[in-house]
């Protein structure tokens, strides 16, 4: 018997179905499937250790803290004394990276101030010689608001940078402002000039000041209604470093 049109169409629909629960589905499938939390943290392990070199935990910095050191002319790191103490040789070869980028930083005209702790930089200087490093200055619309960048403040210490936004850009953020860019250019022109890229990447910095919650500017906000926030070389924002 010749199979009727209506038969032909339904052998079509049942041949195209069939193929499509062999291939496409599975695909699919195996594409949506969750990721299992051993690979989902390895892969995030993986991430951090490719993209910075400098990896301190607290108990790292906690540890190197009393080798770090600074004479008025010069920051220093005793490192067979860190060594001794058991700290591991990869927080100090990121501690030794992280001193002699603050040495290098002295001598490039941008500090406002420094102490024991690490470098202060002029934002507005270190914009202007980053602009001029990479020959492109903003203008217009893509020029940042003074204002704003006015109210932020860099500091370049041995495990991370302070940043100190004034009671001004601290209470637009309290109110909801996003100023993320703000922070981010502000920061990214200090670590270009300082050549920090190794240690906070692009990425990270983003990341971390997008992660600075309502939570955190809360807990970091002074009495004097400014915010003092530490972004540590693994891209974590904390108030106190060594708490």
């Amino acid at each position: 018997m010749r199979p009727t049109p209506l038969m032909r169409a339904g052998l079509g629909l049942t041949t195209a179905i069939a193929i499509l629960s062999a291939t496409v589905l599975p695909a699919a499938a195996a594409t949506s499937a969750p990721q299992s939390p051993a690979t989902a943290v390895k892969s995030v392990e993986a991430t951090k250790n490719a993209t910075t070199v400098g990896w301190l935990t607290a108990e790292e910095r906690k540890a190197l803290a009393p080798y770090v050191s600074y004479d008025g002319n010069a920051y220093r790191l005793d490192a067979k004394a860190a060594k001794a103490a058991g700290v591991a040789q990869q927080a100090i070869d990121t501690t030794t990276t992280a001193v002699s980028r603050l040495n290098a930083l002295l001598g490039k005209g941008v500090a406002v101030g420094k102490d024991a702790e690490g470098v202060t930089v002029d934002p507005a200087k270190a914009q202007a010689k980053a602009d001029k490093s990479s020959g492109i200055a903003l203008r217009g619309a893509a020029a940042p608001e003074t204002q704003i960048v006015e109210g932020i403040t860099v500091k370049v210490t041995w495990f991370g940078l302070l940043i100190h936004l004034d009671s001004f850009v601290t209470g637009k953020v309290q109110a909801g402002v996003d100023i993320t860019k703000d922070i981010v250019q502000v920061a990214s022109s200090v670590i270009a000039i300082a050549s920090l890229g190794s240690l906070l990447p692009a990425a990270t910095l983003a990341a971390a000041v997008a992660d600075l919650s309502a939570k955190v500017v809360s807990f970091c906000t002074t009495r004097k209604g400014e915010l003092y926030v530490y972004i540590t070389w693994a891209g974590v924002p904390v108030c106190n470093p060594f708490a």
